[in-house]
């Protein structure tokens, strides 16, 4: 079912699967569902964001800790939240990130592709992350040099500097850094994951490093690094080796550096298109 903010069905903000319905008309909580769409009770039409917010967490951690429900998992739970925006450009309520999937909101994140220069002066190698094995999500899994969800609160911008630090040690966009970020791209798609139903946009940048770097992890969050070169990228990419999201970061990197082009990929077009899909929902806008 359709996910509004109000009755009046001006925002659409997500999609409720019928087993996250069944479980929503059995609680006695904010949402309600009637004529085949779910939105906040009337007694929330004038509530502030923050009012959402914490009507709804309380409702979702009513079935995280319900030992009878599987949809939530206590040690999945992260502590952060998602901005949901509206039609007009406002967040309408916040979600507990592990939760988004659940009512199919729109996540985001930011990722970057940090590579190394050949002697042709184009993209040569990728440095490549393995996520540590105690990640609540793709633990194991290889990953892009630096990548997180974009939490409330925060722009990209800030929060590519932030993760960028942290999961691999790079000072960026600071004064007498040789480290620059350029943003390059925005991914959209669609997933059905282990998270749930996922309509993810992820802001894309590319980072150009020194043949003599190395990324050193300061948070914990990745296992090691590895800088591989593009065929050995692809071979395990083909492999479902890296996690989701990162997957795709990967694809577009190739693409809009030549290495995957309508003359070697027979499903070129069909990529290009799933990369960049119209989500039905509102997005932010930070300008």
């Amino acid at each position: 079912m359709p996910l509004y903010v109000h009755r009046d069905r001006r925002s659409l903000v997500g999609l409720v699967r019928n087993d996250i319905v069944a479980l929503v008309l059995a609680a006695d909580g904010p949402l309600v569902v009637e004529d085949g769409a779910v939105f906040f009770a009337d007694s929330y039409l004038n509530a502030t964001p923050l009012e959402r917010t914490l009507a709804l967490e309380q409702l979702l951690i009513h079935w995280r800790d319900d030992a009878a429900n599987t949809l939530l998992h206590a040690s999945k739970w992260r502590s952060e939240r998602y901005s949901v925006w509206d039609c007009d450009g406002k967040i309408a309520f916040m979600i507990e990130r592990s939760a988004a999937g659940l009512l199919a909101v729109r996540s985001y994140g930011c990722h970057v592709n940090g590579f190394v220069k050949g002697d042709s002066r184009s993209p040569s190698k990728m440095w490549v992350a393995r996520r540590s094995y105690t990640k609540q999500t793709y633990p194991g899994m290889l990953d892009n040099i630096v990548g997180g969800g974009l939490p409330h609160g925060m722009t990209p911008g800030e929060n590519v500097i932030k993760e960028c630090f942290e999961e691999a040690g790079i000072q960026v966009n600071a004064a007498n850094s040789l480290h620059v970020l350029k943003p390059v791209s925005v991914l959209t798609a669609f997933m059905i994951s282990e998270r749930g139903w996922v309509p993810d946009t992820e802001y894309i940048y590319d980072l150009e490093v020194d043949a003599s770097f190395t990324p050193v992890c300061q948070d914990g969050e990745v296992h090691g690094f590895e800088l591989m070169d593009l065929a050995t990228v692809k071979t395990l990419l083909l492999k479902g080796e890296f996690m989701p999201e990162s997957g795709l970061v990967v694809l577009d990197f190739m693409i809009r550096h030549g290495y995957l082009n309508a003359s070697t990929e027979p499903d070129y077009v069909s990529i290009v298109t799933r990369l960049h899909r119209t989500h039905p929902f509102p997005g932010p806008c930070y300008a």
